[in-house]
């Protein structure tokens, strides 16, 4: 399925200066089929009640799916933007590592769709699935819809 094979050293590279590092996201594992990463439970990726927080998990997903997308296309002429990421959260989770594993349901030549499987200790809390435009490098994605501004109607 790897257009090239991530390296986990690369991986983290790419990741260094993003949301990943500052969330502490570390992929930890590629397979023939999937990729991982593992996110710890600290005061960044808590809510205030002391739970994971939903939008760190949805983060974690997002970000392996994203990763693992960009590895299968050509790197030197596509780029991976998310689409559409939806996510259920089946149990709390408030210390410890969470480990998420993205696996392709499609891989199409212009739309990716991943299964992101969020797990703590073999008890999966979350799951997503993550829907990938891949776009040609060098174009933003589809043009803004020009809205009036409503000063010039009034001219």
């Amino acid at each position: 399925m790897w257009t090239k094979k991530p390296r986990l050293d690369e991986l983290q590279e790419l990741a260094k200066h993003s949301l990943c590092a500052f969330l502490g996201i570390e992929y930890c594992s590629v397979d023939e089929g999937s990729l991982s990463a593992k996110m710890a439970i600290t005061q960044r990726t808590q809510q205030p009640f002391g739970d994971l927080h939903g939008g760190a998990s949805a983060a974690l997903a997002e970000s392996v799916s994203s990763m693992a997308a960009y590895f299968c296309v050509d790197q030197e002429r596509y780029r991976p933007v998310g689409l559409h990421l939806e996510i259920h959260h089946l149990q709390g989770a408030q210390t410890g590592v969470v480990f998420a594993t993205a696996s392709p349901i499609r891989l199409g030549k212009s739309i990716q769709v991943w299964q992101v499987d969020i797990t703590q200790e073999n008890i999966k809390i979350a799951f997503s699935t993550v829907t990938i435009k891949v776009l040609k490098k060098g174009r933003r994605g589809s043009p803004a819809v020009k809205v009036p501004n409503r000063e010039q109607k009034r001219l």
